[in-house]
């Protein structure tokens, strides 16, 4: 469960078979807003770098 896709997939099965709601499947939800937060400064520091090279 370290990868995004894994918690996409496992929130997904339950939305769309077993018909739970958000605040259900709320946990995987967070983890890939972290995770997509997490990428993105990565994406915004590693571009101010090459920048300024």
């Amino acid at each position: 469960y370290a990868f995004p896709y894994a918690h996409a997939i496992d929130a997904s099965r339950a939305i769309l078979i077993r018909g739970v709601g958000l605040e259900a499947v709320s946990s995987d939800l967070l983890f890939l807003v972290g995770w997509a937060v997490g990428i993105f400064a990565i994406g915004v520091i590693l571009f101010r770098r090459s920048m300024r090279s």
